[in-house]
């Protein structure tokens, strides 16, 4: 980039206002040097204040397909700055104020939360009032644009003991994409310490109240949420969980009768434990929960004998869960578990 040419020096202040570094003043000089109409349309369209959410959103995806990978990542930095001038803090606070009488108002927050978080960071007192709401949808909801956008909200640290209270509420009587949303959220929300022992604490409840949930599967199948979620989002806070949710799973939750008496002999046969139908279904999420909970904690040279052991049954058992035939008529009664086998593994 020539120091002498105005458009370089613009480019480079450019560069620095955007955090970029190395040449990305010479993909900002190449993009308007070139000329090229759409690059010149996507520009003007997100540096302009009449431009509409979607519109921006257009544009910026136009914008980085149009420079190519090479001035991709410079593009993508242009697009986020730009994208939050599209939504004024006003607009947002009466969305915001009016989400529960109007779906398109959570429309509109989802849409924020996904691509410009930071526009929420000015909105930290509402977001925190509907992750407390007395209306479990409206908690829920709350928890779910907190798990995208909490990292851009300053929270009081005197506001710490009401948000875990609230998340918490929820792990234990949501739903399961609640149950989702709220771990996440108490990664985004609490210190990186505040956040590990929260979940830790959450953790042990939860494996020890899943033996009374064998009877209420929807039940069942948020507790096990819980513990594949904090095994994602926080595995140093699963840790100390993993030796005592494999006994539970293993000795517990699998050989547990969920079918009203209706046995499945072929994982039985292969692991030589006496399971009924559906709860391998059940049993292969709380199984992936724990396989990834020893590959996020657990480096291979680092396990230990008894924790090298447990894998191994784990793995026995979701082989052996695995080869069975998700759409047998046998499942019917139990949809909820149905459809992941072909996707995550079993359940997302």
């Amino acid at each position: 980039v020539r120091a002498a040419s105005p458009l370089a020096q613009h480019a480079q202040r450019l560069a620095a206002a955007l955090g970029t570094h190395g040449k990305a003043a010479e993909s900002i000089v190449a993009m308007l040097e070139s000329r090229e109409r759409a690059v010149m349309r996507s520009l003007a369209t997100l540096s302009s204040s009449r431009s509409t959410l979607s519109q921006g959103l257009e544009a910026q995806a136009e914008l980085i397909r149009r420079v190519g990978t090479r001035h991709a990542d410079v593009a993508r930095a242009l697009a986020m700055q730009a994208l939050p001038n599209l939504i004024s803090p006003e607009v947002l606070g009466q969305a915001l104020e009016g989400q529960e009488a109007d779906e398109r108002f959570r429309d509109l927050i989802r849409g924020v939360a996904a691509f410009a978080p930071r526009l929420l960071g000015a909105h930290s007192a509402p977001l925190l009032a509907l992750l407390a709401s007395d209306d479990a949808e409206v908690a829920e909801f709350g928890a779910q644009i907190l798990a995208q956008a909490g990292r851009e909200l300053e929270v009081p640290a005197d506001a710490y003991p009401q948000v875990k209270a609230s998340l918490r509420e929820i792990c234990l009587h949501g739903t399961v994409a609640g149950v989702k949303s709220a771990v996440r959220a108490a990664v985004a929300l609490l210190p990186q310490e505040e956040a590990r022992t929260m979940l830790s604490a959450l953790g042990e409840e939860v494996v020890l109240s899943i033996p009374g949930t064998l009877e209420d599967h929807k039940r069942l199948a948020t507790r096990l949420k819980v513990i594949s979620s904090i095994g994602r989002s926080a595995p140093q806070a699963f840790d100390g969980l993993a030796p005592r949710f494999v006994t539970l799973v293993l000795d517990e939750l699998l050989p547990a009768d969920l079918s009203r008496g209706r046995p499945l002999d072929a994982a039985s046969s292969q692991t030589g434990l006496s399971w009924d139908s559906p709860s391998p279904q059940v049993a292969i999420k709380a199984l992936i929960s724990l396989t990834q909970a020893f590959s996020l904690v657990h480096a291979p040279h680092e396990l230990t004998p008894t924790h090298d052991a447990a894998l191994e049954r784990v793995l026995t058992a979701v082989v052996a869960l695995t080869n069975n035939d998700p759409t047998d008529p046998v499942f019917d009664d139990f949809g909820w578990v149905r459809g992941g086998i072909q996707g995550e593994r079993g359940f997302s």
